[in-house]
């Protein structure tokens, strides 16, 4: 664990781990050594069998949406070792699970964080390939009931693989400087 070393809210480490079980000694030794206060990870391809303290030291909560029977069977999959969200977050910060969406055929996990004034609402996600439209559908309208229960300065960090390799974004300075819009949401 961490000794007389402050972490910050504003270091948060985002990555696609692209699979973490064969990498669980190794990144355990990065977060003992590092001073990020919260990790938000794609693609982990955890299951049951592995432990979040395994991954993470016990100064962390950890909030997972691991693949699922539900997530498989929404996106006609059998690949029971991908996908996979996690959302860890340093104990000195409240936090709590506000939403997990595998029922919507996509991995996600979705963290409120409260650090002296600020809320920030962290959302991790996974979809997979060729995933129909209506799981992108699904988890914007997810998004959509989030945003609408947020209060005015609260903050809302979105991240993840939502496996659209040729999205373009837009960011309009003027009229919202903090919002990215997608304006081609084609999976071609």
């Amino acid at each position: 664990m961490k000794n007389n070393r402050q972490t910050s809210l504003n270091k948060i480490y985002s990555h696609n781990v692209n699979g973490l079980r064969t990498k669980i000694t190794d990144f355990l030794a990065d977060v003992l050594t590092s001073d990020y206060g919260i990790y938000m990870l794609c693609e982990t391809h955890l299951n049951d069998a592995i432990y979040s303290s395994e991954i993470f030291p016990a100064n962390f909560n950890v909030y997972r949406c691991d693949r699922s029977d539900q997530t498989e069977s929404l996106q006609n999959t059998k690949k029971k070792n991908g996908g996979g969200v996690l959302i860890a977050v340093e104990k000195s910060f409240e936090s709590y699970c506000i939403g997990t969406g595998e029922k919507f055929g996509a991995e996600q996990v979705c963290v409120k964080v409260k650090c002296h004034s600020q809320t920030i609402i962290l959302v991790e996600l996974y979809i997979r390939p060729d995933s129909p439209f209506e799981v992108y559908n699904a988890h914007m309208n997810a998004l959509k009931d989030i945003t609408s229960r947020m209060e005015t300065g609260d903050i809302l960090i979105l991240s993840g693989d939502f496996n659209l390799p040729h999205l373009t974004w837009f960011v309009d300075e003027a009229d919202e400087p903090n919002i990215a819009i997608a304006i081609n949401a084609s999976r071609n």
